[in-house]
């Protein structure tokens, strides 16, 4: 990339491939009816994102994981359009609200829930531990 000075002066810049790479991909939005009475109805919204941390030139991946949230709102018949961008927001935000709190204590419980991975997903958060303390 080249960068001009104001004296006139040019100086290509390279940028160096990173030691790092985290990868965020919203996998897919989905809102399902649960139900409803004669005053209200139930919704759920559940985000699901693939997460995955990787050191491209030690071609190792310390986490690939898809995490889900479910969103359960409630909302009043009398209402005639549902703000589902709101509610999706929320639910991404509670998504990575909760991974992120995850990651230095993972309970199996919550893994076995709401975490899909083809490997041993509670191997997987121990690395990616190790890869935050060391970009401190």
């Amino acid at each position: 990339m080249p960068i001009a000075f104001s004296n006139g002066d040019v100086f290509n810049l390279e940028i160096p491939s990173a030691d790092f790479v985290i990868s965020l991909e919203l996998k897919k939005l989905i809102k399902a009816k649960l139900g409803a009475n004669e005053v209200e109805q139930a919704y759920v919204y559940v985000s699901i994102v693939n997460i995955k941390a990787e050191q491209p030139e030690m071609g190792s991946t310390s986490i690939d994981v898809n995490v889900r949230y479910a969103l359960l709102v409630t909302v009043s018949k009398s209402i005639v359009k549902i703000d589902d961008r709101s509610h999706f927001v929320e639910s991404i935000i509670q998504l990575f609200n909760t991974f992120t709190q995850k990651i230095t204590k993972p309970d199996s419980e919550w893994l076995d829930t709401w975490v899909e991975s083809k490997k041993d997903t509670e191997e997987q958060f121990e690395k990616f531990l190790e890869v935050i303390n060391k970009c401190k």
